[in-house]
């Protein structure tokens, strides 16, 4: 609540009260860690506190993720994010929001700095997709010979990129910032075939939910 508020020195406190009183909590860990980035913007203490979490349990892809995200947004050791997304990837495959992160930074670590959405925060809850049974059966026609086992994205490069945000999209049809990363290299990479694809994606996502920031910008 007090995050919610902006009291976010009262927030740090009782992170901080909570471990020092149960040092090996990990949601703890992950909540400080973030707040740490995201309200504070204080990288180094925020990647000491979650590098904590994972001496705690090194397979949380929750804590994987962020500590991922943290390193690529500060600037940090981008080829260490591109490993830890993998790994939370791999122990949560159906996370969509650290698929789309990974694809995010592939496209980055290619070319030149491109108008991709920025990586969003891992919460356990946040890899569930959404979207009525018709919705979703209309988007994964497009997706649908991209199968979970035959999506390659253990590559790199925009080739990859596009099999992961592909991929988001397998798990959380509609997802806002697949879409628009997806839409963004489909238009620049593959010509008529491409923008036509694109239009679709975008078009599913907006009527699917016509206030979608993500695909609106």
């Amino acid at each position: 609540r007090c995050e919610v508020d902006g009291q976010l020195d009262q927030a740090q406190t009782l992170y901080e009260e909570a471990l020092r009183m149960s040092p090996r909590d990990g949601p703890s860990l992950n909540q400080l860690g973030l707040l740490l980035w995201d309200g504070k913007q204080t990288a180094a203490a925020a990647i000491q506190v979650l590098r904590r979490g994972l001496e705690v349990d090194p397979v949380d892809p929750v804590l994987l993720a962020n500590y991922a995200r943290v390193l690529e947004e500060s600037g940090g050791d981008l080829r260490l994010a591109q490993t830890l997304y993998r790994r939370a990837v791999a122990l949560q495959p159906h996370d969509a929001n650290a698929l789309c992160n990974l694809g995010c930074l592939l496209v980055g670590q290619h070319s030149a700095p491109r108008n991709t959405h920025n990586p969003v925060a891992i919460h356990p809850s946040t890899h569930l997709a959404s979207g009525s049974s018709s919705d979703v059966a209309v988007s994964l026609q497009h997706t649908a010979t991209y199968s979970e086992e035959g999506v390659g994205i253990g590559g790199s490069g925009l080739d990859a990129a596009r099999d992961t945000f592909r991929r988001a999209l397998q798990m959380a049809p509609f997802h806002g910032g697949a879409t628009a990363n997806l839409a963004m290299l489909l238009c620049e990479t593959l010509g008529k075939a491409g923008r036509e694809e694109a239009q679709f994606l975008v078009n599913a996502a907006l009527q699917h939910d016509p206030a979608n920031e993500d695909v609106l910008e």
